[in-house]
């Protein structure tokens, strides 16, 4: 027995070891662009997904709950910036949504890219297309869940409140009380301009702290500079009328309430004393010293006196200046008195506008404009 050969046993060249036995794969993980891409077809939340499930992956739930949660908060936040901006600068708003995209593929970048790429060098896969498109509808189904919830509240909390004045619709929101905007309706029914008939849709906002009153009309209108001038005025009547005399502007609205145009309060025709008791009107950009100036010609021309009062107006005309002048009916079919008015025009033009052509209308007393007499056919010297 102790001559018998002691039991060995070989080991084979090719039998696997413990310590060469590949361990299992790790899971795939996805690339910052498609953590971005997701951003893009989907919402931050759909981005965020992917990012919290590379931290999940990574042995991180807790960063992965994070991002979860500042996902939801970024597409909340996302969509009230849109809806914000959307009513005052249209065109920002979809400009908007390639910032979270930007942000979510850096975010990817510096916080996961180099885990991501040691995850590569160790044989490690990138998540499948398959995997980002199905992971992505779910980020993208929660995703809009929360827009849809974010933009409710956010319409609710800003839509405008609603009273009927006159057979008219008055909306007012952004700080502006129910007693204002019944002032506002109060003072358009006072100058008839409010009726069953012709209805109005009137909003009344604030915008830095001053009042705008919108009205909504047709796009033809608002480009009209008469309709325009109408407009003007009103908002020195408003101002008196609603808002003891604080500065108005007026805006034109499309049918969505959107503004055409918006006049400003700057703009609004004033007044200046002649020097005789009697007003004279400037629009600007006709300036008060114009103004002042014009009623010295017109006086010592004996054309506007104290006997003789007359409504007179300073404005521009294509960026000409203009006289306007109230006359007589007579005077509208008298060619003598209509030169020797004509010729004030050389005066007006070196005294009150710098050598500058001037043009001279005249009104009837209803304030329409009869007769322009222009600078190039004025009397010469």
């Amino acid at each position: 027995m102790a001559d018998d050969p002691v039991p060995t046993a070989r080991l084979r060249a090719d039998a696997p070891s413990l310590a060469s036995a590949s361990a299992p794969p790790a899971a795939p993980l996805y690339s910052p662009g498609q953590v971005a891409a997701a951003t893009f077809f989907g919402t931050p939340l759909a981005g965020a997904w992917l990012f919290a499930t590379n931290e999940r992956r990574c042995g991180h739930p807790g960063r992965a709950a994070v991002s979860l949660v500042v996902g939801t908060a970024a597409t909340a936040l996302l969509v009230m910036l849109a809806l914000a901006v959307s009513t005052s600068i249209p065109r920002l708003a979809g400009r908007i949504a390639i910032l979270p995209v930007l942000a979510m593929g850096q975010l990817a970048r510096v916080l996961q890219g180099k885990a991501y790429a040691k995850h590569l060098g160790n044989s490690g896969r990138r998540a499948p297309i398959s995997s980002v498109i199905a992971a992505t509808g779910v980020g993208l189904a929660l995703g809009v869940g929360v827009a849809y919830a974010t933009g409710y509240a956010y319409l609710s909390a800003t839509a405008p409140a609603r009273i009927e004045i006159g057979g008219s619709e008055f909306l007012y929101a952004d700080g502006v009380t129910e007693r204002e905007a019944q002032a506002v309706g109060d003072a358009l029914q006072a100058i008839g301009m409010l009726s069953p008939k012709r209805p109005l849709t009137v909003v009344v906002r604030r915008d830095h702290g001053r009042v705008v009153v919108g009205f909504t009309m047709p796009a033809g209108p608002a480009s009209h500079p008469e309709i325009r001038q109408a407009y003007r005025n009103l908002a020195v009547e408003l101002s008196h009328r609603a808002f003891d005399d604080a500065p108005v502007d007026v805006a034109m609205l499309d049918p969505q309430g959107t503004a055409r145009v918006t006049l400003a309060w700057e703009g609004r025709p004033q007044k200046v004393d002649d020097g005789l008791g009697q007003p004279i009107e400037f629009r600007p950009p006709a300036t008060e010293a114009e103004a002042r100036a014009v009623g010295v010609v017109l006086r010592q021309a004996n054309v506007r006196t104290a006997d003789h009062p007359a409504s007179l107006v300073v404005r521009r005309d294509a960026g000409r200046p203009v006289v306007e002048l109230e006359v007589d009916d007579a005077v509208l079919d008298d060619t003598a008195t209509q030169t020797r008015l004509h010729a004030t025009v050389n005066d007006l033009s070196a005294l009150a506008f710098s050598g500058a052509p001037v043009d001279l209308w005249l009104d009837d007393h209803g304030g329409a404009v009869r007769v322009k007499l222009t600078w190039e056919t004025r009397p010469q010297p």
